[in-house]
């Protein structure tokens, strides 16, 4: 994942740089770090992250298990879910939301992420 800069996967036909899939990662993890504020300028940045997250793991099981196995995105995402469950609010539903399609994307057709994910994360979705 921490690549040179010319490191590039192709996801629908277009390179994502892994420095930018990384610096994407960094940006969720600091937003996570203040999601219990319940600022709407942090979540709507997690809930960009999410989204942009959520599309990069479309048809590119590279991209997932990059994601789910050498970043801190599942254990943020994790940090996050908690934090708005006990936050509920609309904005925050539709955080969630889009943090579930990203859990979601991130482990179709990729039965080693399922059992990541689910090791990680079957507390907080249960």
């Amino acid at each position: 994942m921490y690549g040179d800069d010319g490191d590039v996967i192709a996801v629908h036909g277009e390179n994502i740089s892994l420095v930018d899939l990384h610096l994407l990662v960094e940006v969720l993890h600091v937003a996570a770090a203040e999601i219990e504020t319940n600022r709407p300028a942090v979540c709507s940045v997690v809930k960009e992250c999410f989204r942009s997250l959520r599309n990069s793991c479309v048809d590119a099981s590279e991209v997932q298990t990059l994601i789910a196995e050498k970043t801190t995105a599942l254990d943020d995402t994790k940090t996050i879910l908690q934090s708005l469950s006990r936050l509920q609010d609309n904005i925050n539903t539709i955080v969630v939301q889009v943090g579930v399609q990203f859990l979601g994307n991130l482990i179709v057709n990729n039965p080693n992420n399922q059992t990541i994910v689910w090791k990680k994360l079957s507390d907080v979705l249960m």
